[in-house]
């Protein structure tokens, strides 16, 4: 072919895919017709023909010669048509073209594609979402394989600890064990959440060696949140299970976790019309409902754990967006299976439980309410709370003969909820006459009353010390709220001890016997902590246990004896309320019973409120004076 006319032909002619990216043509060589991007995309090289005839090929053309295309263009041009009578129409469109039915092949045929095409979205789908996970993980540093790497456990430890925290905790983890798969996938799509688990079970077996471990999972935490900002669902169970778990002794640490998951959660947005909606949905692609059903888990999960925690510290500040969370009964009720019916049923409880404690906490509060009135709101409530305990036989016959833990889980979360919410209503009933002065609290109705009170929670805390050992000692693992609530409890018998003491003494031999049965009862519960330590002293968790157990009961026998007969003892034995004269004994003693110190709790109590109160600026919440 002659070099002239292979420059003409590139600067007249121009193939197909080249004119859509408008550029020119490239060659390897003068002599070749055939473009370099077609050559490299494997692809026909065609290059229209402006005179009106098909589109000609240059790997055809290029192997004629100047003389034969010029005799082409000077003949004229040949038409030959079919005859009409040669010519078969079809009556139907074919049905391999593109797998496609004809229009008219019936509904079966139409629901079969419907089915088959379902199935192919569905394919690319998840084949997508495979894609985007391994492009995730190229980005992303896996937090396990970091702490193999840096020495803190090997792989065949971490894969132990995994196991058996899925084995022995899921019955009490709220969140269950739907989301514990196999460690190597665990691991992949959860890292975070897998390290989270590891280091629990480390810290019910392994001594004080997993400092380092509990260290290396903060720190990725607050990578995640504060330097790549990465919020998501994995990283709010795994504060659960931080707070439930790895931080055992009652702190400032734990609740600060606790406001992270929360503020975690309402970045989420849950409760939002458009997540309700995609539930109720039938018809709603399974991906949507996925993700949908995830945030709801996840922000249920975390008021399971919370209700517990912050009526136990009396911090109901920490539930104000438990509406928001009640969204969800309607929805669970209608999908019908027996977590969400037990689930459903926690958060009426849970809901009705807050406004029952909300309303006696203002009757308590007002300085010059009648003994009556409140007696009267305590019975109303009580009777409420009795239609919400009928649930509780309800739910364990619903679980009886299941090993699903997913079920054990919410059971367990019921009755943690149900026994603290009336605890805490008998509670603020007993602050409310352990406020008023000794002589007012002589008559025979006062009496009776602070009787009533008395012996309810007596019932209530020995149950729930028993039922909490007995949870402990057949357990893998040890939560710091099976041995932390005993403790509790038992503060609140001391309470109700020196309230005793301080209004009767020795005066009567009958109400003397009743003060002794209870101080028995007392040792009694201290005891069957002290019960747990041969199988948990070595642990991590365990030695706070025995540290914080130790403390207590020296306090007590240090001050069993006593009668609170001033104002100021009165003022630190019986007007305080359980869980700060449990903080104040654990952490520092008998200094803190000094009048005008600020201690541990009331700092946290201060940060608690501010940070709710910022969480709530930012959701458009009303700020009530509880935050101020």
């Amino acid at each position: 072919m002659s070099e002239g006319f292979a420059c003409t032909w590139r600067k007249r002619r121009a193939c197909t895919r080249c004119r859509k990216i408008k550029v020119r043509c490239e060659y390897d060589s003068p002599d070749t017709v055939r473009c370099t991007r077609c050559v490299r995309a494997g692809v026909h090289c065609q290059v229209p023909d402006f005179g009106g005839s098909k589109a000609s090929s240059r790997q055809t053309n290029g192997h004629r010669r100047p003389s034969q295309l010029a005799e082409e263009v000077s003949s004229p041009i040949v038409t030959s048509l079919p005859k009409i009578s040669d010519l078969v129409i079809p009556t139907s469109p074919p049905k391999s073209l593109l797998g496609v039915s004809p229009p008219n092949s019936g509904e079966e045929d139409r629901a079969s594609r419907i089915a088959r095409l379902q199935k192919v979205r569905d394919d690319v789908e998840r084949e997508l979402r495979t894609l985007q996970s391994a492009e995730g993980d190229k980005n992303k540093i896996n937090c396990v394989d970091g702490a193999i790497n840096q020495g803190l456990l090997t792989e065949q430890e971490a894969r132990n600890l995994y196991a058996m925290f899925s084995t022995h905790a899921a019955n009490t983890l709220m969140f269950g064990p739907e989301i514990l798969v196999d460690f190597n996938d665990m691991k992949r799509f959860q890292p975070v959440l897998s390290l989270a688990i590891i280091t629990a079970s480390a810290c019910c077996t392994r001594g004080s060696s997993v400092d380092q471990l509990i260290q290396y999972l903060d720190r990725v935490i607050c990578d995640l949140l504060f330097t790549m900002q990465a919020p998501s669902c994995e990283i709010v169970r795994a504060l659960i299970v931080m707070c439930v778990y790895i931080h055992p002794n009652p702190g400032s640490k734990a609740p600060m976790y606790v406001l992270l998951a929360l503020s975690l959660c309402a970045a989420l947005d849950p409760g939002s019309s458009k997540d309700i909606e995609v539930l109720l949905d039938v018809n709603r692609h399974s991906a949507e409902r996925d993700i949908a059903r995830g945030k709801m888990d996840t922000y249920i999960d975390l008021y399971l754990c919370l209700m517990p925690l912050a009526l136990g510290a009396q911090r109901l500040q920490l539930l104000r967006m438990l509406p928001m969370c009640y969204k969800y009964c309607d929805v669970l009720v209608q999908m019908g299976s027996q977590r969400d019916l037990i689930t459903a049923h926690t958060l009426n409880l849970m809901f009705a439980g807050t406004e029952c404690l909300e309303t006696m906490a203002i009757l308590g509060d007002s300085p010059g309410m009648m003994v009556s009135a409140v007696k009267s709101s305590l019975d109303h409530h009580h009777s409420r709370l009795a239609d919400l305990a009928k649930q509780v036989t309800l739910v364990r016959s619903m679980a009886e003969g299941h090993v699903d833990a997913r079920i054990k889980a919410r059971v367990y979360a019921f009755t943690a909820c149900y026994r603290v919410i009336v605890i805490n209503l008998y509670e603020i009933s007993l602050g409310f006459l352990a406020k008023k002065p000794r002589a007012t609290l002589e008559s025979k109705d006062e009496l009776m009353f602070l009787q009533e009170i008395i012996d309810q929670l007596v019932t209530v805390c020995v149950d729930d010390i028993v039922d909490q050992v007995e949870i402990a000692s057949a357990h893998g693992l040890l939560s710091k709220y099976l041995y932390f609530r005993p403790l509790h409890d038992c503060a609140s018998l001391m309470r109700i001890y020196y309230f005793m003491r301080a209004l009767h003494g020795s005066k009567c031999p009958k109400r003397e016997q009743k003060i002794e049965f209870l101080k028995g009862t007392i040792n009694d519960g201290l005891g069957k902590i002290k019960s747990l330590f041969p199988r948990w002293m070595n642990t991590y968790t365990g030695s706070h246990m025995v540290q914080v157990t130790t403390k207590v009961e020296k306090w007590w026998q240090d001050h069993c004896e006593l009668i609170p007969t001033t104002a100021q003892e009165w003022e630190c034995y019986v007007a305080r309320t359980p869980i700060q004269l449990l903080r104040h004994v654990i952490s520092d003693g008998d200094k803190q019973m000094k009048p005008g110190y600020v201690g541990l709790m009331d700092q946290d109590q201060y940060f608690d409120q501010s940070f709710v109160v910022q969480i709530g600026h930012l959701l458009n919440f009303p700020e009530d004076s509880s935050s101020k």
